[in-house]
């Protein structure tokens, strides 16, 4: 099995699970270096890791044209949408051209997971439905996805692929890679921040547990319903009550015992902003009537007590020294 960006923040929950059973190789250029958890795996054995870009063709690539792998979850790209905005070529790079250079060269027989985005739907005042909620990126990095799964598309139908395609809600989990909001909250908290600045705090999300998407991976890796030639594609989310961004800063807040006051800072809203942004997990409940995916409360106080940050990102850090005056 490959996993491509094994070393990131979903990657290493999923890596841990199929290292338990299976051979695994992890292809991931460590922007964030690499993963403890990941790293203990390599060092027993369990897992090889190939530092590679995948955007830049390889002797991985012709691997996997030979077919070595049975299953391919594809996680790399480029996540942070600030990021995605500021150098949207190196996004593109990222996300469009490395899912292009592997799902162009994978045989029929190979098991390919493409992981998405439930950003590229439009927005929506309830829940999206695969099949049938408009699709309507709303930021680049959105925009490369939904270029992938179109991508993913046509391959499937021209060379016989059978394609699952990913669209998960809000992760989260401990190891967040990427100052996303949990991430934000969490570093000012522990920086001991006078007041707590966020951007809008009003929007609804439906955040999931790392390890939860991991166990519905692994489960839909096994079951793999899709025929030759289509793509079948499959929200991620837990189907619970969304949570706005304030209900989510207020519960870090007590948790972490402070007691300071939340402020939505211009500085820091979107351009724009979705309201709500929450998957329908109707389809993924019948392919898999066990799955019980954990409610924020559950989870929440393991991470604000360890949550093994890791965000310093050294392409960040390369572009901004390469382009000062860009």
């Amino acid at each position: 099995m490959l996993i491509t960006g094994g070393m990131g923040f979903i990657g290493t929950a999923i890596v841990k699970r199929f290292a338990a059973t299976d051979r695994v190789t992890v292809a991931d250029r460590l922007d964030f270096g690499t993963s403890p958890d990941v790293d203990a795996l390599c060092a027993n054995g369990s897992v090889e890791l190939v530092k590679t870009d995948l955007a830049e063709l390889s002797p991985l690539h012709r691997r996997v044209r030979e077919g070595e792998f049975e299953a391919i979850i594809h996680l790399a790209s480029l996540t942070h949408i600030p990021l995605c905005e500021e150098y949207p070529h190196i996004a593109y790079q990222s996300n469009v051209i490395s899912a292009l250079n592997l799902v162009s060269r994978i045989p029929g027989e190979c098991r390919f997971v493409n992981f998405s985005t439930s950003s590229v739907y439009a927005p929506e005042s309830r829940p999206h439905v695969e099949e049938a909620s408009p699709l309507g990126a709303c930021d680049f990095y959105g925009l490369t996805k939904k270029h992938v799964e179109d991508l993913a598309q046509y391959y499937a139908e021209r060379n016989g692929l059978r394609i699952l395609n990913i669209r998960p809600a809000n992760a989260a989990g401990v190891g967040e890679t990427n100052p996303k909001l949990l991430g934000t909250i969490l570093q000012q908290v522990g920086s001991g921040a006078p007041a707590l600045e966020l951007g809008s705090l009003t929007p609804r999300r439906d955040f999931i547990h790392v390890d939860d998407i991991a166990w519905a991976i692994a489960r839909l890796v096994d079951l793999w319903p899709i025929e030759r030639g289509r793509v079948e594609t499959v929200n991620v989310g837990t189907g619970h009550a969304p949570v706005s961004v304030e209900e989510v800063a207020r519960k870090i807040l007590a948790l972490a015992g402070r007691s300071i006051e939340i402020c939505s800072v211009a500085s820091r809203r979107r351009r724009l902003e979705r309201e709500l942004l929450a998957v329908d997990v109707t389809k993924l409940r019948r392919l898999l009537p066990d799955y019980r995916p954990r409610r924020v409360d559950e989870w929440l106080p393991a991470v604000v007590r360890d949550p093994r940050l890791r965000v310093e990102n050294r392409l960040e850090q390369e572009l901004k020294e390469r382009t000062p005056d860009a």
